[in-house]
């Protein structure tokens, strides 16, 4: 479960540096909850394609986020927004994170 949320935001945030294609597949699996085989079917391609294609879609989302780090950063001002700060300092983070 904690990989399909890890995953799930991960597209959130660099879905857009994906192909059209992988973005799909990414999406029927990780947001629509799609089994390999449902995909396939869909997308008229063989099973073992789309493993494929989620596999270098993950590593291609888990490069950009090793590189860029914006989902560890954006967590790690969540986390700070639930501590005491001070309204304004928490206003702050929000604008940063744009929640």
């Amino acid at each position: 479960m904690e990989r399909f949320i890890y995953y799930n935001e991960l597209l959130d945030i660099y879905g857009v540096l994906l192909t059209e294609k992988s973005y799909k597949i990414m999406e029927y699996y990780y947001k629509e909850n799609l089994s390999t085989g449902e995909i396939a079917e869909l997308m008229d391609v063989s099973r073992s394609f789309i493993g494929n294609a989620i596999k270098k879609a993950e590593a291609k989302l888990e490069h950009l986020e090793s590189t860029l780090h914006n989902y560890k950063t954006t967590k790690a001002l969540k986390e700070l927004l639930e501590g005491n700060l001070e309204e304004q300092t928490k206003k702050k983070i929000e604008e940063i994170i744009n929640i």
